[in-house]
């Protein structure tokens, strides 16, 4: 069977692990404050507005996912 077949495409689809992680607006180098929120679909703003992550952290919020599996199959954003 080849892969573009319909039936190939659809076993694929149907066992591929997946997650995509968004970082804030600004992803900036810095250091760690080793607490940040997750979300799924929606940007995340602290209470002045503004959308930010650290590299650090932003990588720490992707180990956790690895570890944890909070969203299989699923984006989710990070931002403090």
């Amino acid at each position: 069977m080849d892969m573009t077949s319909p039936q190939r495409s659809e076993t694929w689809q149907g066992s591929a692990n997946w997650t995509y992680a968004s970082p804030s607006a600004m992803l900036l180098p810095g250091k760690r404050k080793g607490a940040f929120r997750t979300g799924t679909d929606t940007l995340i703003v602290d209470e002045d507005g503004h959308s930010e992550i650290s590299m650090e952290d932003f990588a720490m919020a992707i180990v956790d996912e690895v570890q944890s599996v909070k969203f299989p199959r699923a984006a989710f954003t990070v931002g403090y």
